[in-house]
């Protein structure tokens, strides 16, 4: 996991103290703790950590976890379980995190790849779901001159 400050430079300097098998990083809202999953522990797990440091690191998922989701009000962390379920946990933060609650919610099988994010009001989610059929790709040649054409269409049309 890497960060960029565009207001110094433009390299991408590593986050220290956090494993190469990170992934998918997700900064709290207020900015002061970092969300990520990482096989560091020998199966995928989410963890926790302050931002940008430093600190200890926190493991929140329960057998495994992936795709971490910071709930609006910041106490609050949504994850994919790895039975396909997914979690809410309500989260102490301070010197330390301490998972407060673990709540299962739903199962995630029914949506694709695990993308998905948490509304403003953090009782509802947008899931990607696979399309029924193959997606289409439309590609059109030249269309400027298509452009043209359906332009002096309309206008003849009026």
């Amino acid at each position: 996991i890497y960060t960029v400050s565009p207001h110094e430079d433009s390299v991408p300097h590593a986050v220290p103290g956090i494993a190469p098998s990170a992934d998918r990083p997700a900064l709290s809202p207020n900015g002061q703790w970092l969300a990520y999953e990482s096989t560091e522990s020998g199966r995928t797990e989410v963890f926790v950590r302050p931002y940008p440091g430093p600190g200890g690191r926190w493991k929140v998922s329960a057998d495994g976890g992936i795709w971490p989701v910071w709930a609006p009000s910041g106490h609050g962390l949504f994850y994919d379980g790895a039975d396909g379920w997914l979690y809410a946990v309500n989260l102490v933060l301070g010197h330390g995190v301490q998972v407060n609650h673990r709540r299962r919610l739903f199962d995630t099988s029914p949506y694709f790849g695990w993308a998905y994010d948490v509304f403003p009001d953090g009782g509802h989610f947008v899931f990607v779901r696979p399309a029924s059929r193959p997606p289409e790709v439309h590609v059109t040649l030249n269309w400027f001159n298509e452009l043209l054409r359906r332009l002096r269409e309309s206008q003849r049309s009026r």
